[in-house]
């Protein structure tokens, strides 16, 4: 959901479609009126982009998009060809888990 102009209509939009959707970390924040997105951010500089994009989201968001993003679920099942694939964001642990490389973590 982040970083984009029109969060209500990306919401309709996966809505009309039937398009598969998961929650992130930022749609979870968003879904829940939480002001931090618990995002990996490295630098001063991109955690203040990351606080005044999710303020905007926040407050350019109404409340059927985030009643659809507060039901979206952690992870799909889906089949790929022969093989069957869990989608999910982040870490397969959990959904607000970084992953390792984007917080310095070690490998």
């Amino acid at each position: 959901m982040g970083y984009g102009p029109h969060p209500d209509g990306v919401c309709a939009l996966i809505t009309e479609r039937g398009i598969p959707t998961i929650s992130g970390n930022y749609d979870y924040a968003i879904a829940r009126d939480l002001d931090d997105c618990r995002c990996a951010s490295i630098t001063p500089h991109d955690r203040e982009l990351g606080k005044q994009s999710v303020a905007w989201t926040l407050e350019n968001t109404g409340r059927a998009a985030k009643d659809f993003m507060r039901e979206l679920p952690f992870d799909l099942r889906l089949p790929l060809g022969y093989l069957r694939c869990i989608w999910c964001t982040g870490a397969a642990q959990g959904q607000r888990v970084p992953l390792p490389g984007q917080t310095g973590a070690p490998l």
